[in-house]
């Protein structure tokens, strides 16, 4: 983990590259690295630094990283040809679409899209649009991961706890994410013309960052490459908005999700904030949040989270009662595409999805706990 954490950068200073000298004269279990880089979306930038230093010994090591890392560059150059093509569609056809992630993150912080590991396109509509949007994607042959009727559909996009939905190409198999909302209750977007207006060629860098730390958060921060994601961002832009940052974050309710991910930045990748920057100043709560997705997320060991684990971590990011009030009443009573897809119910009856989730989720527990009476129900 030290060595994906020294290489987990777009450049390495003379002390980077002496720790990597060091570090690549252990015995490690090369295998166990490359596993590691896979897991943390890490191979290109692995390759990129150890290429340059590699000893004769690690030959084999950099030819199956060599292979794995020109497989992700042709998915990668896929995938953006792919987005391209879309946002041409939409375009043609007035539909309002931000791609964010993927091709676009890639290229706009790493200068290049074969340098950071994705595996699906996320495009951000007007929630108005959405419908167009897949009946389109639908003509260029993707279909739902969860195919939904038209009445279930329309209380799925309605619905306040659901925030995007997935198609997959027939043919190619590629992933199309399409989201009227960055988040299910911190969208950093406005859903107004103005906003969109100004948008046209993307999120502004602060906005961006704001989307890259609740992301992160949101999944407990359990892959390095998006820390990577976030570093690599104020590395490049050394004159953020701070003051738009903070008041944004207020706004939202999500100080304390963003400032995890700065102090994970400055803490485990070394980034250094301007002065008068603190990104921990909120409270102790946070300081420990952050602290403890560290240890997970450098931990080669970390089994994965139970759901009361990530239920925990998830409180534990709310700054706000009524926050938390709010995330279990969706954990437990919002239906989910299983729900709206297993029963496609009329319009006038839509009010029984919370009852069938309840109900479902009841029998899900109640089968693990008598196969496994004392391990902890699936999520």
């Amino acid at each position: 983990m030290q060595l994906l954490v020294v290489c987990a950068r777009l450049r390495l200073d003379p002390r980077d590259e002496e720790r990597l000298c060091a570090l690549i004269e252990q015995p490690l279990d090369w295998a166990r690295v490359l596993r590691l880089a896979a897991w943390h979306g890490l191979r290109p930038l692995l390759r990129r630094h150890l290429e340059p230093v590699a000893t004769d010994a690690l030959r084999p090591v950099l030819a199956e990283l060599w292979a794995e890392t020109e497989d992700i560059a042709r998915h990668n150059a896929a995938l953006a040809a792919e987005l391209a093509a879309i946002s041409e569609l939409f375009a043609l056809h007035g539909v309002r679409a931000l791609p964010y992630k993927g091709p676009t993150l890639a290229a706009a912080i790493y200068g290049d899209v074969s340098m950071r590991e994705f595996g699906d396109l996320d495009i951000l509509l007007p929630r108005a649009d959405v419908r167009r949007a897949g009946e389109l994607l639908t003509a260029r042959g993707y279909r739902p991961e969860y195919p939904l009727a038209p009445a279930a559909e329309a209380g799925f996009l309605a619905s306040p706890a659901q925030y995007h939905f997935v198609l997959r190409h027939e043919r190619t198999g590629l992933l199309v994410e399409l989201h009227w909302k960055t988040d299910r209750d911190f969208a950093v977007e406005r859903d107004d013309d103005s906003w969109w207006a100004a948008s046209r060629a993307g999120f502004a860098p602060y906005e961006l960052l704001l989307v890259l730390c609740l992301h992160g958060t949101k999944h407990y921060w359990s892959s390095l490459g998006w820390l990577v994601d976030v570093a690599e961002l104020l590395r490049s832009h050394r004159h953020f908005d701070w003051e738009a940052i903070n008041a944004r974050s207020r706004e939202l309710g999500c100080v304390r999700r963003v400032a995890v991910g700065l102090r994970l930045a400055q803490d485990v990748l070394d980034v250094r904030l301007p002065d008068g920057v603190n990104p921990l100043a909120v409270d102790s709560s946070g300081l420990r949040l952050a602290r403890h997705l560290a240890e997970r997320m450098l931990d080669p060991d970390a089994s994965p989270l139970g759901p009361w684990d990530a239920l925990r971590l998830d409180m534990a990011s709310c700054e706000r009662p009524t926050q938390r009030l709010r995330l279990l009443g969706h954990n437990v009573f919002a239906p989910s595409l299983v729900e709206w897809s297993r029963w496609p119910l009329p319009r006038r009856l839509a009010f029984l999805y919370p009852v069938l989730r309840v109900g479902r989720l009841g029998a899900k527990y109640a089968r693990r706990a008598l196969r496994d009476p004392g391990g902890e129900p699936a999520k």
